[in-house]
């Protein structure tokens, strides 16, 4: 199996102003950020990476024990994650970092096109700096709250929602509940030569492993563990100790809601991705994750609780107890440079926009603030699809139209000698430049009046084409069908195919093979969407 890569700037595929000025460079952003998403960066990156020691002995001997707290379907320790891991203790080691929820069975494919970026990242860096080490890491989001936004995935057009009732740190919930969700998607896979790998993977991960952060782990392990991804839950008392002083000066400075007052200029020409609160922590309990809130009288409340603290004691609640702390959207990316030698962040569109307003919060807590780099954008043609657009002589950028677009420009081409009305418009031109003569020698007025009369009569002309136009379709019916359904096919649900299909129906079809041909068209720094299509002959 190999692809062939269409590439489609991220302009024609609909991205924001905001990510085609950042790969392009715009020196409109450049307050923005602290090095260029390019090769030329790495370089000043990993110089500059290196005034911002961490802690290597905690994180190592935290890795360990989360992996050893996991179940896997081997013994993980004879994987190069194992090595990987053991690298991220020696000073010349550097991280690629990038990060998600946690989505049952990975949730939509962008998941994977994340991880894969990282990994393509580090194997590049590895290449440029031999002397060094690059780990790809993938950051769980175990302490996200939003059950709503994780708990259903769409698996070959249907979705499969896991049925649980429980609150708080979805990484924390258990997995109890699982043994019917997973039997309904692995049913979708019963026909392929694929299915006893993939329920050997997701049964070990669900129902052997007892937390989601656990079963997160075990499975993305058993996908990427090849690639030395390693997966870090920072949902750990002696990791979040290290944030102390920044959760600190959240709570009694509110640093990150004063600097969100200076991005004016920002906010006016690409909108805010997120906004900071005065206070930017939750309080975290077993079963709930809720906002820390400062009242009127100094003192501090966990919203939505009877929680209470005044100042003196919630500072003490701090320092003996950092793990009850959770950072929000605001405060995450922070956290997550004190406590990994990180030089590139990778992120979707969204990420990337939301990193892009914490530079300044970043500096004011002496916290390096790394390469933010845009995840590769792809979508997957198979051979039909290829087929499809080939045979209606449409180009792969023209598919991210709308579909009454994409018709009127098919049916403009096929039948561009009956929709031609090219003759009569010049036609027009020549028999109105003669009226007006006539007229402007009767009376110089009249000129106006026959310049008017030749607009509405090209108005009249382009109305007539249009119905000609509808006309053809209606007789083609086939054709507009056609048409709709390659734009269903790719743009499931009107979405993009990377945000809504799951990665599960590739791997039934192709194996893991599929990941190694994303990673060869893959690109350090993508400047464009890509298309990926299989041949077509």
């Amino acid at each position: 199996m190999s692809f062939t890569s269409h590439q489609v700037t991220f302009k024609e595929a609909g991205f924001s102003s905001l990510i085609t000025d950042y790969v392009s460079a715009n020196p409109a952003l450049a307050d923005y950020f602290a090095f260029p998403p390019d090769k030329n960066s790495l370089t000043k990156a990993i110089k500059s990476r290196k005034n911002y020691p961490v802690n290597r002995e905690v994180l190592v001997s935290t890795l360990l024990k989360q992996y050893e707290a996991t179940v896997f379907n081997s013994d993980w320790k004879s994987s190069s994650v194992f090595q990987s891991i053991q690298q991220l203790g020696k000073s010349e080691t550097f991280t690629v970092t990038t990060g998600h929820q946690l989505n049952i069975f990975t949730g939509p494919l962008y998941f994977v096109f994340k991880i894969l970026t990282a990994v393509r990242q580090a194997e590049e860096l590895k290449k440029m700096f031999p002397e060094n080490h690059f780990v790809p890491v993938y950051w769980m989001a175990t302490e996200d709250h939003d059950l709503e936004e994780i708990k259903s995935v769409n698996v070959a057009g249907e979705k499969i929602t896991w049925q649980t009732n429980q609150k708080g740190a979805t990484g924390r919930m258990n997995t109890q509940g699982f043994k019917e969700t997973l039997g309904l998607i692995l049913k979708k896979f019963s026909a392929s030569k694929k299915e006893v790998f993939i329920r050997s993977i997701l049964e070990t991960a669900y129902l052997k492993n007892n937390t989601l952060a656990n079963a997160t782990r075990s499975m993305v392990h058993e996908l990427f563990s090849e690639y030395g991804i390693v997966v870090l839950d920072a949902d750990e008392p002696v990791l979040k100790r290290q944030a102390i002083s920044v959760f600190k000066d959240d709570l009694q400075c509110h640093t990150a809601f004063k600097e969100f007052n200076n991005l004016e200029t920002f906010e006016k020409k690409y909108g805010l991705q997120v906004h900071a609160r005065e206070i930017n922590l939750f309080y975290l309990q077993p079963d709930t994750r809720e906002r820390i809130s400062k009242n009127g009288d100094g003192s501090y409340e966990v919203v939505s609780t009877d929680i209470r603290f005044s100042p003196e004691e919630l500072f003490r609640e701090l320092e003996k107890s950092p793990e009850r702390f959770s950072p929000n959207v605001i405060l995450r990316p922070v956290y997550q440079e004190m406590i990994l030698p990180n030089l590139c962040y990778t992120g979707g569109p969204a990420e990337v926009h939301y990193w892009l307003q914490l530079k300044k919060i970043f500096e004011h807590n002496k916290v390096f603030f790394p390469i933010i780099a845009l995840r590769n954008c792809m979508m997957v043609a198979d051979s039909i699809n290829s087929k499809t657009l080939t045979s209606l002589k449409l180009n792969w950028k023209d598919i991210f139209d709308d579909v009454n677009v994409i018709a009127n420009k098919y049916f403009r081409e096929k039948y561009s000698e009956k929709l031609d009305l090219g003759e009569a418009y010049h036609q027009l031109e020549l028999a109105y430049k003669h009226i007006k003569e006539k007229a402007s020698a009767i009376d110089v007025t009249l000129a106006k009046h026959a310049d008017a009369e030749q607009v509405r009569l090209k108005k009249r002309l382009a109305a007539t084409e249009k119905r000609m136009l509808r006309a053809l379709k209606k007789k083609n019916e086939t054709d507009v069908q056609t048409i709709q359904q390659l734009k269903d096919s790719l743009f499931p649900g009107g979405n993009l195919q990377e945000r809504t299909e799951n990665v599960f129906p590739f791997i039934a079809e192709y194996g893991k093979v599929f990941f190694d041909d994303l990673l060869k068209v893959m690109d350090l720094f993508p400047q464009n969407f890509q298309v990926l299509s299989f041949d077509s002959k």
